[in-house]
């Protein structure tokens, strides 16, 4: 049986069209992010943006809140009690790390969004309480970006936290 070139080439279109759209429909659903498949322990509250994680190797690792950060001129008061809250919180509790698969690790501190074991985000949450700021190491269309930007405006029109005065 021969086929044509015409059909030949749409067929071959028609495939890769599927392959692309397979390939779209899973990045679309997870997302650029890893799936969180096992939880870490804190090890210790560093600032209320950096964490030490035990994750049973030697040493651990260290991780930023991805997306936040202290603004800068912070008091060093305002820094101490946002450690001490997420201390609290957190130290020796059993936590999940959500990353993005295009991270890059340069200065060995893995920039992530940490959910508490009751599934809290702690990146939104420190936002909410207006006491970190959002900053632009996400991209735009990333959905914690406007989770967090969508969060941080509400904080300022509710005076919350650095937006009391």
């Amino acid at each position: 049986m021969k086929f044509s070139k015409t059909y030949m080439i749409i067929t071959l279109s028609v495939l890769i069209a599927l392959i692309a759209s397979a390939y779209l429909y899973v990045y679309y659903v997870t997302g650029p992010y890893e799936k969180p498949s096992r939880t870490f322990q804190v090890k210790r509250v560093l600032t209320g943006v950096y964490y030490e994680i035990d994750d049973g190797s030697y040493g651990g690792f260290r991780i930023k809140l991805s997306g936040v950060k202290f603004p800068d001129g912070c008091s060093k008061e305002h820094i101490l009690m946002v450690k001490e809250y997420v201390a609290g919180l957190l130290q020796g509790s059993e936590v999940r790390l959500l990353f993005r698969r295009d991270e890059d690790n340069t200065f060995r501190v893995l920039p992530v969004h940490l959910f508490t074991k009751e599934r809290v985000h702690l990146n939104a949450l420190l936002v909410k309480k207006g006491w970190v700021v959002v900053t632009d190491d996400l991209p735009p269309d990333d959905r914690f970006y406007r989770k967090l930007s969508r969060l941080q405006k509400k904080a300022m029109k509710q005076r919350r936290g650095l937006w009391e005065q």
